[in-house]
């Protein structure tokens, strides 16, 4: 369902998902595979690489996304 891009030129963070094309703007903005790579792509490097769900889950609820 989702796709980690493999950019080595990419400087600006790790571990980012390929945003799919969106085919229409109805269907195609509201797709849980672009909502959540778009979501994914927009949080820190740091929430990215954590390990531990539980305080994965701690620290995006303090994001209020």
């Amino acid at each position: 369902m989702f796709v980690v891009g493999n950019d080595v030129k990419c400087l600006r963070g790790t571990k980012k998902l390929v945003v799919p094309r969106k085919k229409t703007t109805n269907f195609g903005l509201k797709s849980t595979t672009f909502i959540g790579a778009k979501v994914w792509n927009s949080i820190l490097d740091e929430l990215r690489s954590m390990t531990i769900l539980k305080e994965f889950m701690n620290d995006v609820r303090e994001l209020n996304l």
